[in-house]
């Protein structure tokens, strides 16, 4: 019989929004909240990210979940959309918010020509 690690029993519960998905939802009237959800040294060593999206730290997501209550699509990214993503949206999920994680990361996101912005400092 083939055990699963938890990452992976995570990875399969948690919606995955595709790439292209992704961007056509950021293109939309009605375009969902973004979380930038690498850990921070990843985050500190790469300026771009999405636009429009908020980073906040992956470790402390049981302190900030509250205060996305209200909106109904949020969609968090990590670096290649693995662990780090789908712990987050996992979380966000058990806290009654509708989170996706975006599919292979930002580096998917990257490759595939997204819109991007530079953060200041």
């Amino acid at each position: 019989m083939e055990h699963m690690n938890q990452t992976e029993q995570t990875e399969q519960t948690t919606q995955i929004v595709s790439v292209a998905e992704f961007m056509r939802e950021l293109s939309s009237a009605n375009p969902p909240a973004v979380i930038d959800v690498r850990r921070r040294p990843a985050f500190e060593a790469d300026s771009l990210q999405v636009v429009g999206a908020v980073w906040l730290d992956p470790e402390q997501v049981t302190n900030w979940a509250p205060a996305l209550t209200q909106q109904q699509n949020v969609v968090v990214y990590c670096i290649k959309g693995h662990e780090v993503g789908v712990n987050c949206a996992s979380a966000l999920n058990e806290a009654g918010i509708a989170a996706r994680y975006l599919e292979g990361g930002l580096e998917a996101y990257k490759q595939a020509g997204g819109m991007l912005a530079r953060r200041a400092g």
